[in-house]
């Protein structure tokens, strides 16, 4: 993973509005914090109906999945991968992947 982060990891000086070079972490902070305060609206908690996409009358279609296409695809799961949020690990669903197979379908 390591092999992954080339060089700094920092972010480098940066030039104020005012034309002032910032170095300190502090003063970066402020400065891209109001920065993006500046570009991003402040929800106001009224949404804009005028551009909002006009109604999808289309339905999507049903899927089907098998017993058999579930555990081919519980198969393919790497085993040194990072469990999901719910904290259990690939090796725990290849090794039930039979049992599993049906309610997941």
């Amino acid at each position: 993973m390591n092999k992954k982060f080339n060089g700094s990891n920092s972010i480098g000086s940066l030039e104020s509005p005012s034309g002032e070079i910032l170095y300190s972490d502090r003063d970066k902070a402020v400065l891209l914090n109001d920065y993006f305060s500046s570009v991003f609206t402040i929800d106001n908690g009224v949404i804009d109906t005028t551009k909002l996409p006009h109604n999808v009358d289309h339905v999507m279609p049903s899927i089907l999945f098998t017993p058999s296409m579930v555990v081919k695809y519980i198969k393919r799961l790497k085993n040194n991968g990072s469990p999901g949020p719910d904290g259990i690990h690939a090796e725990f669903y290849k090794v039930t992947a039979n049992l599993i197979s049906f309610p997941l379908q």
